[in-house]
């Protein structure tokens, strides 16, 4: 028979044994949720066809509103940040006086002006993130050989729309997930990214890009990819009408040999974005300052 004391030490050992293990150290807490503010940019299409751009305020949040409609000029970005002001220039249809952008008002520009813009943009604004009001304005009136132009000025490109080769990503092509879009996913609900050269043989990377954007789609239903490559199939040149916008969250893409992963393939940052107008040149040739030829597209 055991003694008292032994009794004692074993049922201390079994309530010892049944009771509940506590951690050493308390749970940590959840991660905090990202800020719905953070701006993000172009990311990838569903589809996986391209890599992400590398955007300084990239984010892996979803839409910030439920549909395009809710969808404010500022998208996700915060109040009054460079974003929300970089955002309202990409869906501004108005020249800087608040003028409608019309093929008639709007002044004829050429490839080569585009690439004197690029210089004269990067010598004014060597690091061209996250632009202020305030150096945005140094943008507006720059000096090149074919005239004064600037962010905001209303202009028409005349050109061709550079072919896909079969992938996803190549010629016309929804662009990626944007703030601005309010990072709705839906191809409807992107902008139509649409490589433009100064002639049908060039490669995307020796041209640039032009943007029409899904709050117009509606009174332009046939500017979308598909019908966009199609146009581009024909090969007929092709008149691009909107305001200038300096894409300055991209990188110039122009060394077809040594393309940057990431950024669309152009050689100017300069766009025209969002189109406002677009002509076909029925007559195999046309002219940017002359109306004889062209068939109005919508």
């Amino acid at each position: 028979m055991r003694s008292p004391s032994a009794l004692a030490a074993a049922l201390l050992l079994l309530v010892a044994a049944c009771a509940p293990t506590r951690p050493a150290t308390p749970p940590a807490s959840p991660a905090a949720e990202s800020d719905d503010d953070a701006d993000d940019d172009e990311t990838p299409p569903p589809s996986g066809a391209r890599p992400p751009a590398q955007h300084p305020h990239a984010t892996t949040s979803g839409p910030c509103q439920k549909d395009l409609a809710h969808c404010t000029p500022i998208g996700c970005a915060k109040a009054n940040s460079p974003h929300a002001l970089f955002n309202q220039l990409k869906r501004r249809t108005t020249d800087r006086t608040g003028a409608e952008i019309t093929r008639e008002g709007a002044r004829t520009i050429t490839f080569k002006d585009l690439h004197e813009l690029q210089v004269a943009a990067d010598a004014a604004l060597p690091n061209s993130k996250d632009l202020t009001r305030a150096q945005r304005e140094q943008l507006v009136a720059l000096g090149v050989p074919g005239g004064t132009f600037g962010e905001g000025t209303g202009v028409r490109l005349v050109g061709f729309i550079a072919p896909d080769s079969g992938a996803a990503s190549s010629g016309a092509h929804p662009g990626g997930v944007e703030s601005v879009n309010c990072r709705l996913s839906k191809s409807e609900e992107r902008d139509v990214h649409v490589p433009v050269v100064a002639r049908p043989d060039q490669p995307e990377c020796e041209g640039v890009v032009v943007e029409p954007i899904p709050q117009t789609r509606a009174e332009h239903p046939s500017w979308t990819s598909s019908g966009l490559r199609h146009l581009a199939r024909q090969k007929k040149l092709v008149m691009f009408v909107g305001p200038l916008f300096w894409d300055n969250e991209h990188e110039v893409n122009r060394d077809c040999g040594h393309l940057k992963s990431g950024q669309p393939k152009r050689m100017s940052l300069w766009e025209i974005h969002p189109v406002t107008d677009l002509y076909v040149c029925d007559a195999g040739t046309c002219s940017a300052d002359d109306r004889t030829g062209w068939r109005k597209v919508d």
